[in-house]
């Protein structure tokens, strides 16, 4: 598959995001989305409302004024019935709204990847094509080789959230929380124009690792930060942003307190949220899935709505 041309517009907005202090711009923009001051959290609301096509019908509260700050209007619930869903133990289904971008089984790259991707640094590798990119498993697990080996056989699917969308993530099946890694990484843009212009962007951003055992084995959802995305949450940890920036790995219950209450989590229930919009990853350990013919890439997909359909 040969990689996306770019226009020359494109180009430049991918390189200007080479140049620029992603992170430290998404933090300030992070503080900013706190400001709780009427008339900046309003101006804030306002031209967001005004940028993108907004359903505020559908919206807990449908006062964009009635929020506390723009990163409570952003990450603003939904009134029950606007996603109701129903759950289906045979069925994964979509963690949150978006647009489909990928679904796949993790491959070996053959010397198929151009110098520059990710996978040209890890031969035979399992890896995965997105836009013309290869990137690797290893690489978007933070070389976790334990759960390389236990998803190098199973299924990958991507979704983007555009900053119109619901930005609260919820849980594609039954799960029992078993750990939380927090990959610390750069902060690029994750639209289409930065997917087609930077190799490997999803193993490059910061992203937040939630692994979960399932009655069909180890189910992964990562939570990939973006470029202005202020901060990444879940409800069991709150915002996740530890001291170190290095690869930080929790696990649940802890290991000190082994007795300790486990985090079960129902198909449905919210397992976190976005401070701004971005990517949400689903990683499947075996190649257990029939794929719903009506999810394609570019495919709008809703939370709740059935992805594929386990096989074992």
């Amino acid at each position: 598959m040969t990689r996306p041309q770019l226009s020359f517009t494109e180009k430049l907005f991918v390189r200007l995001q080479h140049v620029l202090p992603r992170v430290a711009l998404s933090r300030a923009m992070g503080c900013l989305g706190d400001s709780e001051i009427a008339w900046i959290k309003n101006a804030l609301i306002g031209y967001f409302c005004y940028r993108f096509p907004i359903n505020l019908e559908e919206a807990e509260y449908s006062d964009p004024r009635a929020y506390r700050s723009f990163n409570a209007f952003f990450t603003r619930a939904l009134k029950p019935e606007a996603r109701a869903i129903t759950p289906d133990t045979s069925a994964l289904l979509s963690p949150c709204d978006g647009t489909f971008l990928v679904q796949n089984q993790w491959g070996v790259a053959q010397n198929q990847a151009a110098p520059g991707d990710d996978s040209a640094s890890v031969q035979n590798s399992p890896t995965l094509q997105v836009k013309g990119h290869h990137f690797t498993l290893d690489s978007l697990l933070a070389a976790q080789s334990h759960l390389v080996e236990r998803f190098q056989h199973g299924h990958a699917s991507i979704i983007y959230l555009a900053p119109h969308n619901y930005h609260r993530v919820h849980m594609p099946c039954d799960g029992q929380l078993v750990s939380m890694i927090h990959v610390p990484g750069t902060l690029y843009s994750v639209n289409d124009t930065t997917v087609k212009g930077v190799p490997g962007v999803f193993a490059r951003n910061e992203r937040v690792i939630c692994t979960f055992e399932t009655d069909h084995g180890l189910v992964a959802v990562i939570l990939v930060g973006a470029l202005i995305v202020g901060s990444i949450a879940t409800p069991w940890a709150g915002i996740v942003s530890p001291k170190s920036r290095r690869v930080t790995t929790s696990y649940y219950p802890p290991l000190e307190t082994a007795q300790a209450q486990t985090i079960q989590l129902k198909q449905g229930e919210e397992m976190g949220r976005f401070l701004m919009g971005s990517t949400v990853i689903v990683l499947t350990e075996r190649d257990t899935l029939t794929w719903s013919q009506s999810v394609n890439a570019g495919t709008p997909v809703t939370l709740g709505s059935p992805l594929a359909q386990w096989t074992a």
